[in-house]
């Protein structure tokens, strides 16, 4: 469904053989049993940054980042970019405005606000031109 976006192919399932994660992020996952089953091997020494936007969240990350009122995870990394002054890049551009239309269900979803609004995306805008 989305092998169209830049870097798709790049996205491994599990770790490489050979490899020992020390860092992984999760995004928009509610519960470290939705990233199927090679996270517990991961889980078990690495440390774990959760990026979400649901209520529900389990908090299972080393450093959680919640925020139920953003409307979507796209929308909370496009912040933390803006924060950071982070160059975006047309590919960063493409896969941030693929995140916020999805998660906000084509920016239709009631709790969609300017925030992660068409026009708040203005950054991605221009890279995407």
């Amino acid at each position: 469904m989305y092998t169209f976006l830049p870097g798709f192919e790049e996205i491994e399932v599990e770790p490489p053989t050979g490899t020992d994660p020390e860092l992984v992020f999760f995004f928009d996952s509610g519960n470290l049993e939705r990233s199927g089953s090679s996270v517990k091997q991961i889980a078990s020494h690495a440390t774990i940054v959760n990026i979400d936007h649901h209520p529900s969240n389990s908090r299972f990350g080393d450093i959680n980042v919640i925020d139920p009122g953003a409307a979507a995870v796209g929308q909370m990394v496009m912040e933390l970019l803006d924060h950071l002054d982070y160059p975006i890049t047309r590919t960063i551009a493409t896969n941030l405005y693929v995140a916020l239309l999805t998660d906000t269900g084509g920016f239709r979803h009631e709790n969609t606000t300017p925030k992660a609004s068409p026009p708040r995306c203005t950054r991605c805008d221009r890279r995407l031109r």
